[in-house]
Order: structure tokens, then sequence, then C-alpha cells
């Protein structure tokens, strides 16, 4: 005779938020496989992923989250799911999302592609979202429209 087992989900987590280590940036992943794909490129960055790209992180994570790092990213799955989430994202919350093109996740392109062609591929998408929160930021009292100086940030 079959055998149903049923599992039972006992609260929905939010992976890598225990092992938040208050660096500068945070960037949220579909996956827990993606997140440490990303942790494993030595960007000094924190990490966390929801339990799937189609669940979002509770508003009361998400607002603390932005009280606490200088810039909060999203880092989906380059399909179509993905990419409408991490819209979702960036309309709701105003965090803005990395693409990178190529394979499904970051982990399949990691392996494709191999760490050091990713990393250098993924920090100047990196650097560009930082540095469009940050000009955001700024007061608009000098008017820095025309300042081409880019604001540096240290991802390792």
């Amino acid at each position: 005779f079959p055998v149903t087992i049923t599992f039972i989900k006992v609260r929905d987590q939010i992976q890598g938020h225990d092992q938040l280590s208050r660096q500068p940036y945070l960037v949220i992943c579909s996956s827990l496989k993606d997140a440490m794909s990303l942790k494993s490129l030595g960007l000094t960055l924190d990490v966390i992923a929801p339990d799937s790209e189609n669940v979002e992180v509770p508003k009361i994570f998400l607002d603390d989250y932005l009280e606490k790092y200088e810039v909060v990213m999203t880092l989906f799955d380059n399909d179509a799911t993905g990419i409408r989430n991490m819209i979702k994202y960036r309309d709701q919350y105003d965090i803005p999302f990395i693409l990178v093109k190529g394979e499904k996740d970051i982990a399949d392109n990691i392996r494709k592609h191999g760490a050091r062609r990713i990393r250098n591929h993924i920090i100047p998408i990196i650097h560009r979202q930082i540095n469009r929160v940050r000009e955001s930021r700024e007061p608009d009292i000098l008017n820095h429209e025309n300042d081409t100086h880019p604001v540096h940030c240290s991802l390792f």
C-alpha cells in the first residue's frame, strides 16, 4: 500500500539572517545556493535568501535591513519570475537589483564561467547600483549632474 509522507513547515525562514556580519551592503538572493555562491566570491557583502524568490522577505525585516545597511540589493534568477520579483522589490521598496545575464542563476554562472570571471563581471554592476543609491540620497544643493567623479566603494 502507498505511504503518504507529509512535511509540515513550521515557520518562514530567512536563510543567512543569523549569519549577518554587518557588512555595509546586503544582497537578497533567490536561494541559499545562490547566497552561498555569491558569498564564495569573497566580496564584503552580507547575503540572505528567503525560502524562494517567490516568498517576499517580511516588511518588518526589510525595514530593519534598509535602516541598518548602506545599500540593500536583490539578485534573483535570470528568468521571467526572478526579473519580475526584482522589479517588484525595486518598485515597492526602492531596492536596486543585480541582473547577471547568462546562465539561470549566479551559482550556474560561477560553475560554467568560473568564480574569477563572474567576480570581475559582477563587481562593476554592484558598484553602479551602490553609486546610484548614494547619488539618490545626496542633497541636490550643489547640483552634481555633471560631476563625472565616481563614488568609490570597496567590495573586498
